[in-house]
């Protein structure tokens, strides 16, 4: 038996990922939303019905589980797992750790996106740094997981230096290659941001990259697909007539906006919150057919775009009017030595699901983390 507890938004992407990775290993799975907040789900915005519609063998229920709801959704929580007997105990999301009873006879898996830290780009205090280190401090002693799966292999060595004894393995946020796709009747014409207008994604100097590209050619067509009101700033530094807004929640719908885009972008500051991340537009960039524009700091994503040469990599501390010229530079390349196409069949296998899940399959089954029941 394997149950899974997720604290958070419904995160559709990640979420159903793995939900199919742990449906995978033939054990009977259970899924709790432990539900943080009304809004995210309620009469007039049911979203779970319809996404566990997609796993029919999956059993799930919604446990309230709000701030001031703590004692009792976690009373909840206890009595599933005493209930239970001997099974696998999967969290996912930093907060979802802080519901579960401490462990006794079963294997716990923490499944983890992003690291409280990301906070501190909103505020940052001495209070919320010591806040930030009793969480980590509180997941290693009451909760101390088996086995953590992050996002990144520069995630993984962070986690390592919080708990030294927790064993990791790293799964990037990969893309359903069916859904996300490369079509050849479609022409790409928009230089393209996928995303949120939240302070890691430092939009402004994208904003002012994108001003400069508009200056050097003005037929360059923008678009950003976000329902976030905070990316409005892409547009400050551009004519009204050469951008676009969209925003949708739908996943078909993403991937009808990105089989037009020619260049995607990936522009962040050199900070601990963005050297630990693996961002799901990277892959959805890639397997649309578009190319990337990323900052060059020390993740995962400069290991892989210099692997596979499907982008260019820019200097974070340049001015934006060298990185618009680079930007510039490496469309003319692309154009003339057609050769985008061919780096893309050899490096989008490694960033799609069924690669991921069978790899990630493997690995838990290595383990020993999983009962017979």
């Amino acid at each position: 038996m394997i149950n899974i507890f997720y604290r958070g938004p419904l995160e559709r992407s990640r979420l159903g990922f793995l939900l199919e990775l742990f449906s995978s290993l033939n054990k009977k799975v259970a899924f709790y939303w432990l539900l943080p907040h009304p809004k995210f789900h309620n009469d007039e915005n049911r979203v779970l019905e319809p996404f566990m519609a997609s796993y029919p063998h999956i059993s799930y229920e919604i446990i309230p589980a709000g701030v001031k709801q703590f004692f009792t959704s976690r009373s909840i929580v206890k009595k599933i797992i005493r209930d239970q007997g001997e099974t696998t105990v999967v969290s996912i999301g930093f907060t979802a750790a802080f519901f579960l009873p401490r462990k006794k006879t079963n294997k716990y898996i923490w499944c983890i996106n992003g690291i409280p830290e990301e906070s501190l780009l909103h505020k940052n205090t001495v209070l919320k740094r010591k806040a930030i280190e009793f969480k980590w401090g509180l997941v290693g002693r009451a909760y101390s997981p088996d086995l953590v799966i992050t996002v990144s292999n520069r995630m993984n060595a962070y986690v390592s230096s919080k708990m030294p004894n927790v064993k990791t393995i790293s799964i990037p946020l990969c893309v359903d290659l069916d859904r996300f796709r490369i079509r050849d009747d479609v022409q790409k014409k928009y230089f393209t941001y996928t995303g949120s207008g939240a302070p890691w994604q430092n939009l402004k100097q994208l904003s002012e990259i994108w001003g400069k590209l508009n200056e050097f050619d003005p037929n360059i067509r923008f678009r950003v697909i976000s329902r976030d009101s905070r990316a409005k700033v892409l547009g400050n530094k551009l004519p009204e007539q050469v951008i676009e807004f969209v925003g949708t929640s739908d996943l078909d719908e993403l991937a009808g906006y990105l089989e037009q885009a020619e260049v995607g972008f990936l522009i962040r500051k050199d900070s601990l919150v963005n050297r630990v991340s693996f961002p799901t537009k990277l892959s959805e960039y890639l397997a649309s057919g578009a190319w990337v524009v990323s900052s060059a700091i020390d993740w995962d994503v400069s290991d892989y775009m210099s692997k596979y040469d499907i982008g260019l990599l820019v200097d974070p501390n340049s001015s934006s009017e060298d990185i618009a010229r680079e930007i510039l530079r490496k469309k003319e390349y692309f154009l003339e030595k057609n050769i985008l196409q061919n780096k893309l069949k050899s490096a989008l296998p490694e960033l799609g699901k069924s690669y991921w899940l069978q790899k990630g399959k493997e690995q838990l089954l290595k383990s020993k983390l999983l009962f017979n029941n």
